[in-house]
């Protein structure tokens, strides 16, 4: 049957803790989506029918019709009640609740350790060539508060400097080692952009703590800061007492721009690709022009741009070239391009294993705002 512009399937909706399933009539083909996947859910009504369009953020659509109305404002706010469950923190939630009859093998929540990771990437290294140290000055979080506990930094680097120095860099997140080549010993590290501003501020802490990245490095070479951000952008935050280093303090590297937007153009553009993704064209009718519309949203450009990043990161690591990387605060952009340069870099992080511990050590540990980037508090109507 046809509903305007719909083809209805009749089914049965099922609501659980976490997901909603859908069971189609004439088909064994069941339809799931999990409430955390869901990006606006909205109640529209038609001259008969009351409807219920869920999105999500994967760009799957479900058009729920129902003829009855109290049904259909009784879903809508199970759905979100459910979805705005899953949005805080707390016990009420099926993974706390939930309990399978069979005996839990490894504890999730355990798994990883982060100093066992960057024991497996010191391993291969001779100690005489160890140029990194564990540093606790951050246990309290004095350093930085989205910093994890545990910073690896250059052996020469007082912990007490960390404190002096933190607060050049935006957010206090300072420059701090992320992984390096078990032959080569470049590194890739990670940090915010610094706080030089409008008349060039400097801070000698900073500029040695750098310095001392790159001697990490015994590879005579001309080491690399690679800024994310377009160079027009660096260029605005100098005005707002931000910006980027100064090669005539920052010696022994060259500066480059990956000219990847920020977080609000990223956003923007996901918004045009999901109109055009979720847009339902008259039946039979072809839209020959839906690959320039997808072209004109940006989306693939800022991709290419991410992409190209972390292919220059890994280049130039295989060529013996340390790297720092960092954008405005560093917990988007620059997780976006160490994560995917260590996977082309590091097979390990191919595996399944290292793939989590990967998103624990860059993501998680480093501060990353996934409540916020992954809209889970989102208020539905």
């Amino acid at each position: 049957n046809n509903a305007g512009r719909y083809l209805v399937i009749e089914g049965t909706l099922i609501l659980t803790d976490f997901e909603l399933l859908f069971f189609p009539h004439q088909s064994k083909t069941q339809l799931e989506g999990t409430y955390s996947e869901i990006y606006i859910i909205e109640r529209k009504i038609d001259r008969t029918n009351i409807i219920i369009d869920i999105q999500y953020k994967s760009f799957k659509r479900w058009i729920l019709i129902f003829n009855n109305e109290a049904v259909a404002l009784s879903l809508l706010k199970d759905v979100t009640d459910r979805k705005n469950r899953l949005s805080y923190c707390n016990n009420n939630v099926l993974a706390f609740t939930y309990r399978m009859g069979f005996d839990v093998v490894e504890d999730g929540w355990k798994r990883f350790d982060l100093e066992k990771e960057y024991e497996r990437l010191f391993f291969p290294i001779d100690d005489r060539n160890m140029f990194w140290k564990k540093s606790l000055a951050n246990a309290q979080y004095k350093v930085c508060s989205s910093y994890p506990r545990v910073l690896y930094i250059p052996q020469n680097v007082p912990d007490e400097s960390l404190i002096k120095g933190a607060s050049f860099r935006d957010e206090n997140r300072i420059p701090v080692f992320s992984w390096v080549h078990p032959k080569s010993l470049a590194s890739i590290s990670r940090a915010a952009q610094p706080l030089t501003g409008p008349l060039g501020r400097r801070n000698s802490v900073d500029e040695n703590l750098v310095s001392s990245i790159w001697y990490s490095n015994p590879t005579p070479s001309t080491n690399m800061i690679l800024d994310c951000r377009p160079y027009k952008n660096a260029l605005a935050n100098l005005a707002k007492g931000a910006g980027f280093e100064n090669r005539e303090f920052y010696q022994n590297c060259a500066i480059e721009f990956c000219g990847i937007e920020n977080i609000h153009e990223m956003k923007n553009s996901w918004e045009k690709l999901r109109r055009i993704m979720f847009s339902i064209p008259a039946q039979n009718e072809v839209d020959t022009s839906w690959f320039s519309k997808i072209e004109s949203t940006g989306w693939l450009k800022h991709i290419q741009d991410v992409m190209r990043g972390a292919v220059k990161i890994s280049e130039e690591i295989q060529n013996g070239v340390s790297v720092m990387v960092h954008c405005s605060h560093g917990w988007d952009r620059t997780a976006q391009l160490v994560s995917l340069s260590q996977i082309l870099l590091d097979d390990y992080y191919r595996t399944l294993r290292g793939f989590e511990d990967l998103i624990e050590k860059e993501w998680l540990s480093f501060g990353h705002k996934f409540s916020d980037r992954c809209s889970d508090i989102t208020p539905l109507g």
